[in-house]
């Protein structure tokens, strides 16, 4: 059994977590070797923080404060995107980079470190975001961990809190982040621990959501998304998915997607959504202006290029047809294969055409191309077949 195996088999069973090495092993040291090693060298900052603070120790609201001095300590420290594990920060701090963490990776690092130093905090996570809040007395004292005057920072009063150990689900969600797009499988396992080690974080339910309906279970993909909506109504994503999902339903489905969109008007991959469900009710025309809109608010938007070129074939535009599906593999092949079969199909209808025009070069061309990408849609559909049989 792996250490974050055992992590969850204690979350599951409701036991007392070491936030620390709970946040060690979540940030992926997978050895007791790796977590006595960061352990020590949480040592060496703890003693260093200790002397930075050592004439106010026992004054609480000024050990919070100190503490966001003495991480932002070093002239010229930054924030690092996607710098989230505890043990990157620890090593940063230790040995002097600029670059030290982002959010996640800070406010573990001012946990761990504060919780040691007697603090009493909690987190708080919104959808793009997290960082700590500190119980001074009767009262709370947010701090912000990005910056080095950060505490005390009036923040958005809309988030989820939770106790330190909201940090278990908020690292292993990252991590499932970071595994989206190579390994889908290790992907979901992460989102399925951050789900269990936070039941409560709308984050959590939608990422967790999003891997029940990748497996067919759309009937509690859609309960987890109806709760994160209940978490968090101002929240864009958790529509968006039951939109998707309900989107053979148009007119509960547009309720959806309207929200999403009224809430996130810029977001492409919502006006793409809306074009899915005019799709499926017959509404060609309409579909056609979200497919665009998402164009011009995503020039890269893989989903668009495939919903208009789609839109283009139904209609028996053939040339148009077969540059948008092209693009929309050539922008993203893993999730838009399915293009194939469609651009078989538009090639060869424009085969016939050709041929019955006598451009006998260009109809013998686009033969050739329509039996490429037969056997290529051909060739995905078994190794897909394959890999359900065998997962």
């Amino acid at each position: 059994m792996t250490l974050e195996d055992q992590l969850m088999d204690d979350v599951r069973a409701g036991r007392d977590i070491d936030v620390e090495r709970a946040s060690l092993i979540a940030s992926g040291c997978d050895t007791e070797e790796k977590i006595a090693e960061y352990k020590a060298k949480l040592d060496e900052l703890d003693r260093k923080f200790k002397t930075f603070n050592f004439f106010r120790e026992h004054d609480k609201e000024w050990t919070a404060y100190s503490l966001n001095k003495f991480i932002w300590s070093k002239k010229g420290r930054k924030y690092a995107k996607g710098k989230f594990r505890l043990n990157d920060v620890i090593d940063a701090l230790l040995t002097g980079e600029n670059e030290i963490g982002n959010c996640l990776g800070l406010t573990c690092l001012y946990t761990v470190i504060g919780l040691r130093n007697g603090l009493e905090l909690t987190i708080v996570s919104q959808p793009r975001h997290v960082y700590s809040c500190a119980t001074i007395g009767n009262g709370f004292v947010d701090i912000e961990n990005t910056w080095d005057e950060g505490h005390g920072k009036p923040l958005e009063p809309n988030g989820h809190e939770a106790d330190a150990k909201a940090l278990i689900s908020t690292l292993f969600r990252s991590r499932g982040n970071e595994l989206e797009d190579t390994n889908r499988n290790k992907a979901d396992v992460y989102f399925r621990y951050a789900y269990l080690a936070n039941p409560e974080n709308a984050v959590g339910l939608v990422d967790f959501g999003v891997v029940l309906e990748r497996a067919g279970n759309i009937i509690s993909a859609w309960d987890k998304y109806t709760k994160a909506i209940e978490k968090d109504p101002t929240w864009a994503k958790p529509y968006a998915r039951r939109a998707y999902i309900n989107r053979q339903n148009t007119a509960p489905a547009l309720q959806d997607i309207n929200r999403a969109i009224a809430l996130e008007p810029a977001n492409a991959e919502h006006h793409v959504i809306k074009g899915d469900i005019y799709w499926n009710a017959g509404k060609f025309s309409a579909a056609k202006q979200q497919y665009e809109r998402a164009v011009f608010l995503e020039p890269e938007k893989a989903g668009a290029y495939y919903g208009i070129g789609m839109m283009e074939l139904f209609e028996g535009s053939l040339d148009s047809a077969i540059e948008n599906l092209k693009q929309a593999i050539a922008l993203d092949i893993k999730n838009f294969a399915k293009a194939y079969e469609p651009l078989a199909d538009a090639y060869r209808r424009r085969a016939n055409v050709c041929s019955l025009f006598g451009e006998h070069e260009q109809a013998k061309h686009d033969s050739e191309m329509a039996e490429i990408f037969r056997i290529e849609a051909e060739q995905i559909k078994t190794i897909k077949e394959l890999k359900e049989t065998y997962s």
